[in-house]
């Protein structure tokens, strides 16, 4: 055939439109590009230089991207799923192929979605399951696609067909044709996101210790980050550290060498953090609130729960504190930088003017002298008036 048309003869395998043909895709070496395709995009600096909010954003946008082409047609053997994961893993710890860090959470949870405690990452066997599963939607639904195709009955089942046509002849249908609903969506319609987040509540558990925060618009990923690991206790502060085995020098707090050192202490109860929040308080007309545990600090909205919106501002407010607490206990203990209490509470003021006026309306925009007078004041204000909402 190829010398009668004039052209070469090929072999298998090739790849056609990037995808492997004429290979067994059961076997694990069939899909060594894409774990070619993982290590480009993982290089060690960029672990190394970014932030927990800036590998996530790359764990969700481009790692779980990569592979979806050969997921949507081929079930990946368990094997190179286990790789793939291991490889995202490693990433938003900030580790490398050669460089273990220490996994404070486990995977499982990380990738379950927010509602059951999780990140929302999603795993790939979830991934690779409602890809496929999509085509026996289509299958099913599209009716004018190039795979549908019907033929008159005859013999037997034309005899069937006339027996059910009596059997229903009495029977009142609607003209409208049957359709099938997809029951994990409202609309009814097949949705890849809601079969993945089914199979890795179902495959992964729930993690339920009561322990879900709220999503802030008003906070970046990093602060959302941050505040989700608070919750789960597991921030590297030195109690931690020495339960984990690590050989430290001491336990106690590096900013006032007294206590020992547990995350309620760094955050909130160490006298050398105890002042800002007095001041934090004082800040936000909230003299008859107490801050006394992460409870506190991260989940409650005392003194604002009748309104939505000023429960968001103050909690992005808090976390956004405990960031910048936790951020300059680390350059005490690393960089040896001196500790000023009104330092940081000035730094909390425009820090968070900058991010929740950056994520507010952009019609009637956050003063930043309104606000560092008194923050309070765009809570009091209907949200149509004011840069919030």
């Amino acid at each position: 055939m190829a010398s009668y048309i004039n052209c070469s003869a090929g072999s298998t395998p090739f790849t056609y439109l990037g995808l492997p043909i004429g290979v067994p895709t059961s076997h694990a070496s069939s899909w060594q590009p894409i774990v070619e395709k993982f290590d480009k995009r993982l290089s060690d600096w960029v672990a190394r230089s970014i932030s927990f909010g800036g590998r996530l954003t790359i764990i969700k946008s481009i790692l779980s991207s990569i592979p979806l082409y050969y997921f949507s047609l081929f079930h990946a053997p368990a094997a190179i799923l286990k790789v793939l994961e291991s490889k995202r893993r490693k990433f938003f710890w900030g580790g490398s192929s050669n460089d273990n860090k220490i996994n404070w959470i486990k995977w499982d949870q990380i990738i379950l979605p927010y509602e059951n405690e999780g990140l929302n990452v999603g795993s790939l066997f979830a991934k690779n399951i409602s890809l496929l599963c999509k085509w026996w939607w289509r299958f099913k639904n599209e009716h004018n696609a190039l795979w549908d195709w019907t033929r008159a009955p005859s013999g037997r089942a034309l005899d069937e067909l006339k027996e059910l046509t009596n059997l229903i002849s009495s029977v009142s249908i609607s003209d409208h044709p049957d359709s099938w609903k997809f029951s994990l969506d409202a609309s009814g319609i097949f949705t890849t996101s809601s079969l993945s987040n089914l199979i890795n509540t179902l495959k992964y558990g729930v993690h339920s210790r009561n322990l879900l925060i709220p999503r802030n618009k008003y906070v970046p990923q990093r602060v959302f980050i941050f505040a989700w690991r608070v919750i789960q206790l597991k921030i590297l502060v030195r109690s931690e550290l020495d339960k984990k085995g690590l050989d430290l020098h001491t336990v106690l707090c590096p900013l006032c060498d007294h206590h020992i050192e547990t995350i309620e202490h760094a955050l909130i109860n160490c006298p050398n953090v105890s002042s800002i929040w007095t001041q934090l308080l004082d800040w936000w007309n909230q003299n008859n609130a107490t801050i006394s545990d992460i409870n506190g600090a991260f989940i409650s909205d005392q003194g604002f729960s009748h309104n939505s919106v000023g429960s968001s501002l103050w909690q992005a407010t808090k976390w956004i504190a405990c960031y910048i607490i936790w951020k300059h206990r680390n350059l005490k203990v690393f960089s040896n930088k001196m500790w000023n209490p009104a330092m940081l509470l000035s730094e909390i003021q425009s820090q968070s003017f900058s991010w929740i006026s950056n994520r507010s309306r952009k019609k009637n925009p956050i003063e930043w002298n309104q606000w560092l007078l008194n923050p309070s004041y765009y809570v009091a204000s209907p949200p149509n008036r004011m840069g919030i909402g």
